[in-house]
């Protein structure tokens, strides 16, 4: 990594500033991550080497976040998540309602704390981004990255996920830009119209969708 973006990546790290000492809990640990997410992850990597991911939506920490910190030892991954306890920031667009005993409603008093801990190894190459997804994409945007890859897991509605996609292709138009649960409705529906708005095609696998300028592009599970 050249040593400018590398100047840059310390700049960021430096506005989202790690604890001193590591959360004393029993962490929470549900990802909600899939082998179908892992299979395309996988082949994305091994295709593009990238250099600097961006993943929206971390949550724990457990899931899409350590993966991608494994399956791609050189690169540096900024995490984008308000990773809140109010209830009322979650929900996707305020399409979900809660059961009293939803395991995601029941893992919100300690979600920051569960990611910083399941994370705490990866300080070095992973930059927690504190806010909603596109504040934190407003504060990261003057510094420019040559982000190579794109991983959205965030609010699931049509309008968050739709803006999400937008919002990494204005900024990162030549990253390659992929996500998660395309079997939900709302998902897919934004996923379709966010690939017509940027001339792109939609490829995806069970649960996991990415964009290309291909007409045709081999996946090898």
């Amino acid at each position: 990594m050249e040593n400018n973006i590398k100047n840059k990546i310390e700049e960021i790290k430096s506005l989202f500033v790690w604890p001193d000492k590591k959360p004393n809990i029993v962490p929470e640990t549900n990802g909600w991550f899939t082998v179908a997410s892992s299979n395309v992850l996988g082949m994305l990597i091994q295709h593009i080497d990238p250099k600097i991911i961006c993943e929206l939506g971390s949550w724990t920490g457990t899931g899409s976040t350590r993966f991608l910190l494994n399956a791609a030892p050189n690169a540096h991954l900024l995490c984008f998540d308000h990773w809140s306890p109010d209830v009322n920031d979650h929900g996707n667009g305020g399409t979900t309602v809660y059961e009293d005993d939803d395991p995601e409603l029941l893992q919100l008093p300690k979600i920051w704390d569960s990611f910083l801990f399941n994370s705490w190894e990866y300080q070095d190459r992973l930059t927690p981004v504190r806010a909603k997804t596109l504040e934190g994409l407003e504060l990261t945007k003057p510094y420019n990255l040559p982000v190579d890859l794109v991983f959205i897991d965030a609010d699931h509605s049509y309008e968050g996920t739709y803006n999400d996609i937008m919002k990494c292709a204005e900024l990162w138009p030549n990253s390659q830009i992929t996500g998660d649960d395309f079997t939900w409705e709302t998902v897919k529906a934004a996923v379709i119209d966010a690939a017509k708005a940027l001339n792109k095609r939609v490829i995806f696998c069970h649960n996991c969708w990415f964009l290309t300028d291909q007409i045709a592009f081999e996946i090898n599970f």
